[in-house]
């Protein structure tokens, strides 16, 4: 199967995976959520080869991972697999001004939660508040988003509490105190 077909297969359960989950929408809608016109999509479904600048602008919009278009899909994305957005190389080009944001809210959120940032482990991080600020179509930080975004973090606090509790605990033991 060519690269062709494989995107055009893989079109076709972009477009089943969208209706099951917005039975409602009208095919404007869908083409809409793709990012393009209902007439081109109507061509693609048509059979017009699908070109890589569609296929990348598409795994954008829909936020796969860079190059998923180009490998047959056995189902629809989310049938069997988490909703949650892979963090793959995703697209390429990455928006600067977003990422400035991103680390900002992540240092801000630490801050408030009182976590400390390892630099050396704040990919996962980063990733979050990126696609976060990227959902709500936003460059910056603000009360309102800083807000909305610390319960995205949560499961972090936990996580570094206990692994800090544990760490003092063998501390404790070793120098035969507590």
């Amino acid at each position: 199967m060519d690269v062709a077909a494989i995107r055009h297969e893989n079109l076709r359960l972009l477009i089943q995976e969208i209706r099951q989950r917005n039975p409602r929408w009208l095919q404007k809608d869908i083409a809409s959520a793709l990012g393009m016109s209902a007439s081109y999509l109507s061509q693609l479904v048509g059979g017009k080869k699908m070109g890589d600048d569609v296929a990348r602008k598409i795994e954008a919009e829909r936020h796969l991972a860079h190059g998923w278009m180009d490998r047959l899909q056995a189902t629809p994305r989310g049938v069997g697999e988490s909703d949650a957005p892979p963090y793959l190389s995703r697209p390429l080009r990455i928006d600067p001004e977003t990422i400035a944001a991103a680390l900002r809210l992540i240092r801000l959120s630490f801050l408030n939660m009182g976590l400390e940032i390892d630099q050396e482990e704040n990919g996962y991080p980063l990733a979050i508040a990126y696609d976060f600020l990227t959902e709500r179509n936003e460059k910056g930080v603000t009360a309102d988003n800083l807000l909305e975004f610390k319960p995205r973090l949560e499961h972090l606090k936990g996580g570094r509490n206990a692994a800090r509790e544990a760490q003092d605990g063998d501390r404790r033991t070793r120098t035969g105190t507590g």
